[in-house]
């Protein structure tokens, strides 16, 4: 909730809420309320097609984790540009180049490699429209047309001009297009899983009572306050208002013609915010008061308050009738995701899927670990043996999948040597994959090195650096 806001442009102040708080991070850090303005950042035109990429991911598929994947790997190629086949349709490595661009932000691309986002987007994606297709799922005319209705909310929420959009698709080699397909292909995943998996999900009213008497400790409602206030520069200021207020002039009045505070636009009105919310000063001022009640001068690192107290509620327990509608979405939302898990593993479980390790997906992995075994390849088999019975030894953990070429590169630079590295299987389930989603990984290859994680394939040399294991 936004009470103040901090500005120091015109030689005015304005504070927000999080300032006020205890843990603030920055002074100029700007939120907005009903009744403030707030400075929007100028958008440079990299901000533009990050925001664009964000808002084109192909689906939500954020739950579908590792050990979902069942790949059957191949050394066979029908053509080189070829990377993966899925029920006998080819990925070129151009299509995944386009997906890959409109479904990941440019800076998480080092940590989204375009390897995880085959195996986690492009695939699950290319099941379901093929089911979509065989069950005689189309979009009709009426549904067609919210295509151009989402991309005018993509302009428009980003306050950009259609030239604008072309222009930052263009920068990512894409075109209007590529979005457009973007958009069609959602909304026919949206009309598969509406038609089949989502339409009988349901949450009864048993199970939200159930949820609410397993866990009243969410529903616990801490101490709260309404209150007003009126932010002035000085303490001499802060002082007049008070012996207005005290002369019975009006509080809401006085804020609007005093404060300094966008507060001001609603008579200073903050609305009702609990302990821990706001700058200790001001907190303890506001929960010392009783309804009615108006405070001396408060001072805070933003200037000078006198505080209004209007109501106050105690700590309670929140009833069940409060927030049934809440418990009623929050489950329904975790069945439908759990039904489309499902539904997703089983279409999968009956996929013939192929990718090619040796393919250019993975042709940079590959350049590396030849390159790394440039380096290693006058070690002895002992040499290596005593390098992974170290790692071993150290605790350090390897975090792979089956399915993942660049996995495979890391565990050929240990050769016969890697039955001796402590390795976890995040691709077939089982304890193996539990571990993996405990670490909450957001990706294969990972090294567990002194409790933190490194991500990626690391030549047997950087191994041993970050490790101090000898090679």
């Amino acid at each position: 909730m936004i009470i103040l806001e901090k500005k120091q442009e015109e030689n005015q102040k304005h504070v927000s809420a999080k300032d006020l708080k205890k843990d603030s991070d920055k002074k100029d850090k700007h939120e907005k309320s009903g009744h403030e303005q707030k400075k929007e950042p100028k958008k440079s035109s990299s901000n533009k097609t990050y925001s664009i990429i964000a808002i084109i991911l192909i689906i939500a598929m954020a739950a579908i984790l590792l050990n979902w994947e069942r790949i059957v790997p191949d050394t066979g190629k029908p053509s080189s540009d070829v990377i993966a086949v899925v029920n006998g349709e080819q990925v070129s490595a151009e299509r995944l180049e386009k997906q890959y661009k409109l479904g990941v932000e440019e800076q998480y691309r080092e940590m989204i490699t375009k390897e995880m986002f085959l195996n986690t987007s492009l695939i699950p994606q290319m099941l379901l429209l093929q089911e979509a297709e065989a069950q005689g799922i189309s979009l009709t005319d009426e549904e067609l047309s919210q295509i151009d209705a989402l991309i005018d909310q993509t302009v428009q929420g980003m306050g950009m001009t259609s030239t604008d959009l072309e222009e930052s698709l263009s920068q990512e080699g894409l075109a209007l297009e590529d979005l457009e397909e973007a958009y069609r292909n959602r909304l026919i995943i949206a009309k598969l899983f509406n038609e089949t998996v989502l339409k009988d999900v349901e949450v009864t009213q048993s199970d939200i009572e159930n949820y609410y008497d397993e866990n009243m400790e969410q529903f616990n409602a801490s101490e709260q306050v309404q209150a007003s206030h009126i932010l002035v520069e000085s303490e001499e200021e802060a002082l007049e208002v008070i012996d207005l207020l005290e002369q019975g002039e009006d509080f809401a009045y006085l804020a609007t013609e005093y404060s300094i505070c966008p507060s001001k636009e609603d008579g200073g009105n903050l609305g009702l915010f609990s302990r821990g919310q706001m700058m200790a000063e001001f907190e303890d001022a506001a929960f010392a008061l009783e309804p009615g009640e108006i405070s001396g001068v408060v001072k805070t690192q933003y200037g000078y308050h006198v505080i209004k107290v209007a109501s106050k509620e105690p700590a309670r327990q929140v009833p069940l009738d409060e927030v049934e509608d809440d418990i009623r979405d929050m489950l329904l939302l975790s069945k439908q995701q759990a039904a489309a898990e499902l539904y997703l593993d089983q279409l999968r479980s009956r996929a013939e899927i192929t990718i090619y390790p040796l393919s250019a997906l993975a042709s940079s992995a590959s350049a590396s670990s030849a390159s790394s075994n440039e380096g290693t390849s006058d070690l002895s088999q002992q040499d290596i043996d005593d390098f992974a019975r170290c790692l071993s030894d150290k605790g350090i953990v390897m975090f792979g999948s089956y399915s993942c070429p660049h996995c495979s590169n890391q565990k050929g630079m240990f050769g016969d040597s890697f039955e001796y590295v402590t390795y976890v299987e995040c691709g077939k389930g089982g304890e193996d994959a539990e571990m993996c989603k405990e670490e909450e990984l957001r990706g294969v290859p990972a090294w567990k090195i002194d409790g933190e994680i490194h991500y990626g394939s690391h030549p047997l040399e950087e191994l041993s650096r970050l490790t101090g294991c000898v090679i």
